[in-house]
């Protein structure tokens, strides 16, 4: 798989690094809880890649959800973080 993105990012000149945030960066960003990062990774909430087993986001997820205050997930609006 690493030779494919590698080549994949060769082909298109993209930074992959810079487009993927670690855990921690994405929870900072929005002000949750890492574990609460983790747990909706798992679950499908929210969208990422493993990378050398270290759980990654797209950082077009945190874009989309900065652009659209008014309708962020249900889970990520203020007394619903919590849940699973």
């Amino acid at each position: 798989m690493q030779t494919v993105l590698k080549l994949l990012v060769e082909m298109n000149g993209v930074d992959v690094k810079s487009q993927l945030l670690s855990v921690p960066q994405f929870a900072e960003s929005t002000g949750i809880s890492a574990s609460t990062v983790y747990r909706k990774t798992l679950n499908g909430s929210i969208p990422s890649v493993s990378v050398a087993g270290q759980v990654r986001i797209p950082v077009w997820y945190l874009e989309e959800l900065t652009q659209k205050p008014g309708e962020l997930p249900s889970w990520l609006q203020k007394g619903n973080v919590d849940e699973v």
